[in-house]
């Protein structure tokens, strides 16, 4: 999962249930959109789905929907609003871990090792380093799972094709184009998301079993499983889904490489990954003894105490009327998102090949939800909170970040209104909208990540997006 890129246009916005099918095919399915924001005293304009896919440069939307326990509707649609070949490949991103996870479960099944005991026991090419916050919290297999082992590393940016690559080890050691894999907080003291924490069982995986992480997944998941057009390698299997860039254009070579395979490398159809769920569903029920033991099925979707929602690999939501498994995922270029009902054996998977895919992949998995009787997925409302005029001179104007991953790039923030802010890339005059709803705090209506404005201990203005990403303001001129 790689940070949200934020550059972009967006309207709250209801998509229309029409699309337009080639001559001699038959309907396009297209779901019931529903936006995942609501403003108070403001209407949802209506767009088609062709329309409101062009509006944020999204050339591609791929979905299943599962109803009783079968695929019963599954699409391909372009930006144009035709359909597309149903067996089109994406990265999943992040919905990699769910997958990753099973894997991990029949490991420590046929080898005989502990959930909880301390991941260092088992791994030879790297350990984890406990000297900042001593040793009397370990590190775990159930941890690392379930993201509760402390260690850094959110998402993984991926490597241009014809990269050179580093090793599952050099990853972890800090060797490629991520920062070394350490403790940033004690093991076991809450949640803390971590695409580092399955890079080590990425590690843990291909030192148990000798296989490569690609390799043992094809054999011990994705083969025994059916799922036939998924897999973990590097390369995109034709046909897939190439990656775009927020400029709408197919980035340099077609896609990113992963060695992060865990946690990001699954290339895979919304279909296929629908077929993962419901075997999913089967195993954690203790339906499926020869593939896992019901006592470590069990531990599949168990929340460990303390931290979120998270089970090994799964985000869970347990409600009146629901039991829901669920995952989102985040690679450059593709935007995913998962959800599962346990109770009516329904769910929905969602595709884009779009840094800016969000809002359509959300709004559609909102609509599949909705025509499920599932209400677990809420909108937002929103109020708008007017800001004063010392608040907007603090705002307004040219700003910068200083560091980081967006290092050197200048944006520009102008009101609209007492309550609108758009900015504007000073580069490549992207724009993004975001909606006042507290006193110099705003939020982003495309990615919903907060945006909050501030002066510093020496009275300099400063912004915080996405709680990490720091801006300052430039001088005026």
């Amino acid at each position: 999962m790689v940070v949200k890129h934020w550059l972009a246009v967006l309207a709250a916005v209801a998509i229309s249930t029409s699309a337009t099918a080639h001559d001699d095919a038959p309907p396009i399915y297209i779901p019931t959109y529903i936006p995942h924001l609501e403003i108070a005293g403001r209407a949802d304009p209506v767009r088609t789905l062709a329309d409101r896919m062009q509006e944020v440069n999204t050339a591609t939307v791929s979905y299943a929907l599962i109803r009783d326990g079968a695929v019963v509707q599954q699409a391909v649609v372009g930006n144009d609003g035709r359909s597309i070949a149903s067996d089109l490949r994406f990265q999943a991103a992040s919905l990699a871990k769910p997958v990753s996870a099973l894997g991990v479960l029949r490991l420590v099944a046929r080898h005989g090792l502990d959930l909880d005991a301390d991941i260092n026991g088992y791994l030879s090419g790297w350990k984890v380093d406990y000297s900042q916050f001593g040793a009397a919290e370990k590190v775990t297999i159930r941890r690392l799972l379930s993201h509760r082992a402390g260690l850094n590393a959110h998402g993984f940016p991926g490597y241009v094709r014809g990269s050179e690559l580093p090793s599952t080890a050099g990853v972890l050691r800090g060797e490629g184009n991520t920062d070394a894999i350490v403790l940033m907080q004690e093991p076991g003291s809450g949640y803390a998301y971590s695409g580092g924490g399955y890079t080590v069982l990425q590690l843990l995986v291909e030192e148990k079993s000798g296989l490569t992480f690609a390799d043992y997944m094809q054999q011990e998941v994705l083969g025994p499983l059916g799922l036939e057009a998924s897999h973990f390698g590097y390369a995109g299997v034709a046909p897939f889904a190439s990656a775009h860039g927020n400029d709408g254009n197919v980035v340099e070579g077609g896609y990113r490489l992963h060695p992060e395979k865990a946690a990001a490398g699954l290339w895979t159809t919304p279909s296929d990954f629908a077929r993962f769920l419901l075997a999913v569903d089967r195993i954690a029920a203790g339906e499926r003894p020869d593939y896992l033991t019901p006592d470590m099925a069990a531990q599949l979707l168990a929340v460990p105490d303390g931290g979120e929602n998270y089970a090994l690999g799964f985000g869970i939501d347990r409600g009146e009327g629901w039991d829901v498994i669920q995952h989102t995922g985040e690679n450059f270029g593709y935007r995913t998102t998962m959800f599962f009902d346990r109770l009516s054996r329904s769910g929905a998977v969602v595709f884009s090949d779009s840094e800016l895919g969000y809002p359509i992949i959300s709004g559609l998995a909102r609509g599949m939800a909705g025509e499920l009787g599932l209400t677990f997925m809420k909108r937002r409302l929103l109020t708008p909170v007017a800001q004063g005029t010392d608040d907007w001179a603090l705002i307004e104007g040219d700003w910068t970040v200083p560091e980081g991953p967006l290092a050197g790039r200048s944006f520009s923030f102008m009101k609209s209104g007492d309550t609108d802010l758009h900015l504007t890339d000073l580069a490549g005059g992207e724009i993004s909208r975001f909606l006042a709803i507290g006193s110099l705090s705003f939020i982003d209506l495309d990615t919903t990540s907060p945006l909050t404005f501030s002066r510093d201990q020496n009275g300099a203005p400063q912004a915080v997006f996405a709680g990490r990403i720091v801006l300052v303001k430039m001088p005026a001129d």
